[in-house]
């Protein structure tokens, strides 16, 4: 298995209390299994696979930005004096 693999077969979910900026990652135990072992890892560390999967999120982001070409207008510095 693959991190894109592993993250397809995550459900992610909007906080129950109706936060808009937060959400929950459910885990399925053959992602936990490949995390684990993909990493040396004895038993479940929530603070290895927040970094991961924070990691994966940041890059995936990146990736969308660096795709997306920006507009003159966006690419204007407001703070360049002339």
């Amino acid at each position: 298995m693959d991190d894109k693999k592993a993250i397809s077969l995550l459900k992610i979910n909007e906080p129950a209390d109706g936060d808009q900026l937060g959400f929950t990652v459910e885990v399925p135990e053959e992602v936990e299994q490949w995390f684990m072992k993909s990493r040396g890892l004895t038993e479940w560390s929530d603070e290895k696979f927040n970094a991961w999967f924070k990691g994966l999120i940041n890059q995936f982001i990146a990736d969308k930005s660096v795709a997306t070409p920006r507009s003159d207008q966006q690419s204007v510095d407001i703070w360049e004096s002339e």
